[in-house]
């Protein structure tokens, strides 16, 4: 956010002394800053895919688990 207001200020001073350059300066921040929260986006979309994931095996596991169990409990009972 700091970073935000020094390019913005930066980006002013430049306005005045030539506004060809502070448009391109100007450009090249908000475009960094669209990356930035994509690949945040991205990142963010990664871990929360992982986590179902796993909560999805590990269910699944317990599931493998109580049907061997039961399984054995038969066999023994037979």
């Amino acid at each position: 956010m700091y970073l935000l207001a020094v390019c913005l200020f930066v980006c002013i001073i430049l306005l005045f002394v030539d506004p060809l350059v502070a448009v391109g300066f100007a450009f090249v921040v908000i475009f960094s800053c669209l990356l930035r929260i994509l690949y945040v986006l991205k990142v963010i979309s990664k871990e929360l895919h992982l986590k179902r994931k796993d909560q999805v095996e590990q269910a699944y596991e317990n599931y493998v688990e109580e049907v061997k169990g039961l399984n054995e409990l038969k066999k023994r009972n037979s």
